[in-house]
């Protein structure tokens, strides 16, 4: 067990809230804040809502979220001489954490991280890794094949050339889609669906002028969020095959996208800050200064309860999202 990461003093952040009755500066404190030896590159929770998984380029950390009982567990994922991203979900039972790591292969964790096994992989995996069953899992096998492959198959199940050719791995998983960010010099980025079972690809694509950098499904999987390096936002409506609404977030560059569990709200990693915007109202609700770097990964609690960001800058923070947003009421319907 490597103890990398260790618990920093909380900080004391100036928070803009834009409200009913106009702007008011109040101080957002992080309920923790994680320091790592190495930029991070993801960050996810497990079902219960009480724990999360920090990956950056080095080594993969599971934290509680009470700050006086942060339980901070550490193992190493590689020994430094590479500078590949890495990649934490969680698998369909919620119990096992798998981290893929780029040209390295992957490895398996419980969801302590007390028993790290390595999973034999007969794929060269180049970005992303996901499991959606027991058996299977949607990858790259190399920069330009996304495929479903099974435990112990040489051959994928199913696999589509795409033209992807970020090292950043853009994607996101619902149920039955995986949207997939693609990018060549000659055309303008998009983001394409392709379904689980066979790999088909849905008529309704998504175009943006820079590069997109975060996706996320709402939790209905209705709507996906996409944002890209000019800072545009952009949310689309999959049940009518639309957009629903497009806005400047920062023109400094948008790096991450997270939609909070009652769907009325997205939070987007922006160059040091942190937006959250209301897709009601279609404005912006909450902006402040969270990092000292660029923001590439977000997400909430299952239950919405935490807001957790990793940035280029070597720290995760945990947030309260009451602090931000007022009280939200989340719906599991």
């Amino acid at each position: 067990m490597y103890p990398f990461c260790r618990l920093l003093p909380f900080l004391m952040i100036v928070l803009t809230a834009c409200t009913s009755c106009g702007t008011k500066e109040v101080i957002l404190v992080p309920l923790m804040t994680l320091n790592c030896n190495t930029e991070v590159t993801d960050v996810e929770f497990l079902r219960d809502g009480k724990s999360f998984v920090v990956v950056d380029l080095n080594q993969v950390t599971l934290s509680k979220t009470e700050p006086n009982k942060p339980l901070m567990k550490s193992v190493l994922l590689s020994d430094g001489t590479d500078n590949g991203y890495a990649f934490a979900c969680v698998d369909s039972s919620h119990r096992r954490i798998l981290v893929a790591k780029q040209d390295k292969g992957l490895a398996c964790f419980d969801d302590s991280i007390l028993d790290p096994k390595p999973v034999d992989c007969v794929w060269n995996i180049s970005n992303f890794y996901h499991p959606i069953n027991k058996a299977d899992a949607i990858t790259m096998i190399d920069d330009t094949v996304l495929a479903r492959v099974s435990t112990g198959k040489a051959e994928p199940i199913w696999q589509q050339k795409t033209r992807f050719n970020s090292i950043e791995g853009t994607h996101a998983i619902s149920s039955k889609w995986i949207a997939l960010a693609e990018h060549t010099e000659q055309q303008k980025p998009i983001v394409k669906l392709y379904a689980h079972e066979d790999g088909a690809v849905h008529s309704f694509v998504m175009e943006h002028k820079k590069t997109i950098r975060g996706i996320a499904f709402s939790a209905d999987e209705s709507k996906l969020a996409t944002v890209d390096s000019g800072g545009n936002l952009e949310i689309h409506d999959l049940t009518t095959n639309g957009t629903e609404w497009e806005t400047k977030v920062d023109a400094d560059g948008a790096f991450a996208i997270a939609f909070h569990p009652n769907q009325d709200y997205v939070a987007v990693g922006c160059l040091k800050g942190i937006k959250v915007l209301s897709l009601k109202e279609k404005k912006l609700v909450a902006s402040w200064n969270a990092h000292t770097k660029f923001i590439p990964t977000l997400a909430f609690s299952p239950d919405g309860t935490y807001l957790a960001s990793g940035s280029v800058d070597k720290t995760t923070m945990l947030w309260q999202t009451s602090d931000f947003i007022g009280k939200l009421t989340y719906k599991s319907e």
